[in-house]
């Protein structure tokens, strides 16, 4: 019975553990206004097979703090643009020595319910999707009036819907032999 219990124990703790490390606290000083925005950045190890999928990062469960007045100025000298009601996340992937990194990054400022604040505590969360790969490319040929060599076409399924522009086409020629 000790042995189940502690058993669970260890699973319940994992989890625990598991969905707990993307939880982000921030303090006042580290979002402070100075003569530059502050920025939050975050970059994710994907491994080798980053291509895969793709990857899309939200903010949870975010909680603000009203800014003071003196940090509300310094963001009026700096920017007369106007901040959203969420930080708008900025994200990328990229490659060194064959390994993708997810990198984000954003402003933790916002304007909420006639307020200037700041964003300190918050759970970024990684969504996956699998990439859909559409279906291979199929050469038709079709001989030519003359006769003296084939263009091959690559018809590109049109599901997905393929946007202008974007068509592939390959000619291939064959010189007659005197």
């Amino acid at each position: 019975m000790k042995r189940f219990f502690l058993t669970w124990l260890v699973v319940i703790c994992g989890v625990v553990g598991a969905t707990a490390q993307h939880f982000y606290n921030l303090t006042a000083e580290e979002v402070k206004i100075d003569s530059l925005l502050p920025y939050v950045s975050y970059s994710w190890p994907l491994g080798t097979n980053y291509a895969d999928s793709v990857y899309e990062v939200s903010i949870a469960y975010p909680e603000f703090l009203d800014m003071e007045e003196a940090d509300v100025k310094r963001y009026q000298d700096i920017t007369t643009e106007p901040l959203p009601e969420l930080p708008t996340i900025q994200q990328y992937v990229g490659v060194s020595r064959k390994q993708g990194t997810l990198y984000a990054q954003f402003v933790p400022l916002v304007y909420r319910d006639g307020k200037y604040q700041k964003l300190v505590s918050f759970q970024l969360k990684i969504q996956t999707q699998p990439l859909t790969h559409p279906q291979p490319l199929k050469p038709t040929p079709k001989p030519l009036p003359s006769g003296r060599g084939a263009v091959v076409t690559l018809s590109i399924p049109t599901s997905p819907p393929v946007r202008e522009g974007s068509g592939v086409g390959v000619r291939v020629a064959s010189v007659a032999s005197a």
